[in-house]
């Protein structure tokens, strides 16, 4: 079943490619932001393709904890904000993502793994880390706060004519992402990258379409 997670990855990586490309023409952070979220829900996959064709190791399951379940949704709230608010008001989210990010990365470093539960074929590798308690409350706390903000500043912004409606796609995309889990209950563990497929096209359709809303110059 590894074309799921490979097809993923593929239009991941491929969207990112082009919301950077925005960002060469008009230079606003929003694009790197976003571009970096698609590269975070690209890699997460890569690391359920690399697991299911060569066997999972501790390095890619922590890969996939850190890329797919605690960062990208922060990353898409900051590049929102960065649409709609002052930057300099943006930049308080973005720096404390980014801290978020720094303490994560040293919390799931220091996790132990069950070596044993990796080589189980039918179990996803991020099974066997030995995630931290306070990682796993950090983890759901910057998650929940992230679409909540997510949320509400995308539908504040369309409210009052910032934004097209359809933006929303952005948040809806993020949810999806997140709850692409429920398709494992499909029997497969690879199965959740249907999801996360299908949630990263929302996510950039919603890009797109925030960036050529009513063909304002609203992110310039």
């Amino acid at each position: 079943m590894w074309i799921f997670p490979l097809t993923a990855t593929f239009l991941g990586a491929l969207f990112a490619g082009v919301v950077f490309s925005f960002y060469r023409r008009g230079r606003n952070p929003a694009f790197i932001v976003w571009s970096v979220a698609l590269v975070l829900l690209a890699l997460a996959p890569s690391c359920v393709f690399l697991g299911s064709i060569g066997g999972w190791t501790s390095l890619i399951a922590k890969t996939y904890y850190l890329s797919g379940s605690i960062l990208p949704a922060g990353f898409l709230a900051s590049g929102m904000l960065y649409v709609l608010i002052p930057r300099r008001m943006a930049h308080v989210w973005l720096g404390f993502i980014l801290f978020v990010t720094l303490m994560s990365m040293i919390q799931i470093t220091g996790a132990g793994t069950d070596t044993a539960l990796l080589k189980v074929n039918d179990k996803p590798g991020w099974k066997a880390i030995d995630v931290p308690d306070m990682l796993t409350v950090v983890a759901g706390v910057t998650r929940t706060l992230s679409i909540l903000l997510l949320v509400v500043v995308t539908i504040a912004g369309a409210a009052y004519d910032r934004l097209s409606w359809s933006s929303a796609l952005v948040p809806l995309g993020t949810v999806m992402t997140g709850a692409s889990s429920i398709l494992i209950l499909a029997g497969r563990y690879e199965f959740e990258s249907i999801g996360v497929a299908a949630g990263i096209a929302v996510i950039f359709a919603g890009i797109v379409r925030t960036a050529q809303a009513e063909g304002r110059s609203t992110i310039t």
